[in-house]
């Protein structure tokens, strides 16, 4: 039996589940996980050790190099959802009081399932975030374009905006985000919108590298 195989069945059904329920868009393709469709996810994204350990590592050293990250003031996921409604302040700070998490450890999945509230972060919302958003995907590839568009295309459009001159991230932080891009895009290569070979996303990859070692 593969490594942790009873884990990722349940992993994986339930996610369907919460997806579909959530988001009636994908309902047709995050149809119930039988049998049949628990076997091909496990086949696709879990039957390569050397990939596995890479995805596990990789989520052990997020969390180590975001350990005691906070918000800060920064902007919540409720209440992007009133930015994105053009809500007022009050509105803001009842949805403020939704999110009552003071680490990004413990963020539910059900938050972190959709990716346009990325757009709607500040610098400290965005950085409180990402760990989250970053070990949920690893988590769950098998989820489809949901958030992992957004959040790359925000780790690799930031390193040409303003974001990217405020110091958000020390080395070791910039090393993780550097290794999932590459984890994402290159490895498992299941975002379409994101090519290994594209210009705009190599040079964002030699930002990242170049933070990471101080440069």
């Amino acid at each position: 039996m593969r490594r942790n195989e009873e884990e990722l069945r349940t992993r994986i059904t339930d996610a369907f589940q919460r997806v579909a329920a959530r988001f009636p868009a994908y309902r047709k393709q995050m149809r119930t996980a039988n049998e049949v469709t628990i076997r091909e996810i496990l086949e696709r994204y879990y039957s390569d050790d050397a990939i596995n350990s890479l995805r596990d590592q990789l989520v052990i050293d997020i969390g180590r190099a975001f350990e005691g990250v906070k918000r800060d003031g920064g902007v919540t996921l409720h209440e992007t959802q009133v930015l994105d409604d053009y809500g007022g302040e009050a509105e803001r700070i009842a949805a403020r009081k939704l999110d009552f998490q003071e680490r990004w450890q413990d963020l539910p999945d059900e938050l972190l399932e959709a990716g346009w509230p990325l757009v709607f972060l500040d610098s400290n919302g965005f950085r409180f975030h990402l760990p989250a958003y970053m070990i949920w995907r690893l988590r769950y590839p098998f989820v489809p374009e949901l958030g992992s568009d957004y959040l790359c295309g925000m780790l690799v459009g930031c390193t040409s905006s303003e974001l990217w001159n405020l110091g958000l991230f020390d080395a070791e932080q910039a090393k993780t985000i550097y290794r999932f891009l590459k984890f994402c895009v290159e490895v498992e290569t299941e975002l379409p919108d994101f090519d290994a070979d594209d210009l705009e996303f190599r040079e964002s990859l030699e930002k990242w590298l170049a933070l990471s070692q101080g440069v």
